[in-house]
């Protein structure tokens, strides 16, 4: 009897109506596993100790951001000047690019506020999301690259001090990376405004743009559409290029820096009549260049620990599981306040230990301002 009950003949019509509901491969499969991959309950708001969470972040990075544009302000103005050496040209840009990250960082926060309480945005609000996420997917990756400029030039610098690095080479470096990854977010805002059509869905799109940026997921998408990759993996490949190798890289080259200044800080110390001069100097710009590199090296730590929270089990499945809102709050702290501490902390390093008072001055002028 269970022989004969196993065996009976299926219904053809049956058959082929549930055949066309099914996808006919394992591309279409992946296709649909991959457009419904992250989708939330956007008809939801975070309740209890998540929006707490999520509340506590907004603020501090609408603090922290507002902080940012000031100090890197006045290190646009400290080092206008004086930009046609290669060190004040490389502080200027990191200056002007820490100072987009802190207006996207800001303009994000206010729309992530008025979302959070219910507030429906009009056009012009989504397109004001998709404007800050372009300002901090791409001032984030291309401050991170300059760092990496500076940590090198330093090192020559400190190694061979007769040796002039040029110029040239690193404005095109700058130019060819920037463009590199204004294409990739501009790539992520169009595929957003087209083919997704979350407009009329404001707790998604700030989902995707704020709280879970994957900066590079259309190009995620279309490699995982044509191959067998893990999406886990690519993911975490676009998260360690602009974040995680540079700050192992300055990590590395700060090392070398140190030694070398200690080392010259002990040669000329053996000179009696170079002891009071040169000793402290050198003693100084290796605590400066200590406390720069660790904090830009922290913040990169801090965010690839927040990250592998969250996506540790994705890296060896086929999709990204549904974030819950805890997981998100951690994701927006890692993608978003860490980058904005290196933003705020960098600067006010280097004006607390810059040799002039008018870097202080300049800082007390733009507040002044910005109050008035």
């Amino acid at each position: 009897w269970i022989w004969t009950t196993s065996r009976q003949p299926v219904d053809p019509e049956k058959q082929a109506a549930n055949s066309t509901q099914q996808p006919k491969n394992s591309t279409e499969k992946q296709q649909l596993l991959i457009s419904d991959e992250g989708k939330e309950d956007s008809s939801k708001l975070p309740t209890g100790g998540a929006s707490y969470l999520i509340y506590f972040l907004v603020g501090m990075n609408m603090f922290l951001a507002v902080l940012a544009i000031l100090l890197n302000s006045s290190v646009i103005c400290t080092y206008w000047s004086t930009s046609e050496s290669l060190v004040p040209l490389l502080y200027l840009c990191n200056g002007v690019a820490d100072l987009g990250c802190g207006c996207g960082v800001l303009l994000q926060s206010i729309l992530l506020v008025l979302v959070l309480g219910d507030v429906e945005l009009p056009y012009e609000g989504s397109i004001l999301v998709l404007i800050s996420y372009f300002l901090t997917a791409f001032f984030t990756r291309l401050s991170s690259f300059i760092n990496l400029l500076l940590a090198v030039c330093r090192s020559i610098n400190i190694a061979n001090p007769f040796y002039h690095v040029q110029r040239c080479p690193l404005k095109i470096a700058m130019a060819l990376y920037a463009a590199l990854w204004a294409g990739i977010a501009v790539s992520d805002c169009y595929s957003f405004a087209t083919k997704h059509k979350i407009f009329s869905d404001d707790v998604y799109l700030m989902e995707s743009t704020a709280l879970k940026p994957e900066v590079g997921w259309s190009i995620i998408n279309t490699i995982s559409y044509k191959t067998a990759k893990m999406n886990g993996v690519n993911s975490f490949i676009l998260f360690f290029i602009p974040f995680v190798l540079p700050a192992v890289m300055c990590f590395l080259l700060m090392l070398v820096q140190v030694y070398h200044l200690q080392k010259s800080a002990k040669s000329t110390s053996s000179s009696s009549s170079s002891v009071s001069s040169s000793s402290p100097s050198a003693r100084r710009s290796a605590i400066t260049i200590l406390l720069v590199t660790c904090v830009y090296v922290t913040s990169n730590i801090a965010a690839l620990v927040g990250w592998l929270t969250v996506y540790r089990r994705d890296l060896i499945t086929d999709t990204i599981h549904q974030s819950t809102w805890i997981e998100l709050a951690v994701l927006y702290f890692s993608s978003i306040s860490c980058p904005l501490f290196s933003a705020f902390l960098i600067p006010l390093i280097l004006l607390l230990r810059g040799s002039s008072k008018s870097s202080w001055s300049l800082l007390n002028s733009v507040k002044q301002s910005l109050h008035s």
